[in-house]
């Protein structure tokens, strides 16, 4: 057996483990979303990334509604928005810091 056939066995049996857990799956699917709204931000969220530099008085510390699922904060931003955008910048400072401490 070559070493390359026993690393694909080695993955497919850790796979096979993995996989039989509802809750590793359900691991995976969480990780999976949040990779996926942070590199879709700009596409996915209804406001652009620069509408938390300017202050809405008129929309301040509103509850959760169909607008703003999340409310809106003290200066009238939309917290989803603001969510997503920070899973984005949470995601590219965990892969440079990976990038560098790694060899």
């Amino acid at each position: 057996m070559s070493a390359r056939s026993a690393y694909a066995e080695r993955l497919k049996r850790a796979w096979y483990r993995f996989s039989r857990s509802k809750l590793s799956l359900l691991g995976l699917l969480m990780v999976a979303s949040i990779v996926f709204i942070a590199i879709f931000a700009p596409v996915v969220t209804p406001y652009p990334e620069h509408a938390g530099a300017f202050v809405d008085f008129g929309n301040t510390m509103h509850p959760p509604s169909l607008e703003h699922p999340f409310g809106t904060d003290a200066m009238g931003r939309d917290i989803l928005t603001r969510c997503f955008f920070a899973f984005r910048g949470a995601l590219i400072m965990g892969i440079v810091v990976l990038a560098i401490v790694v060899p």
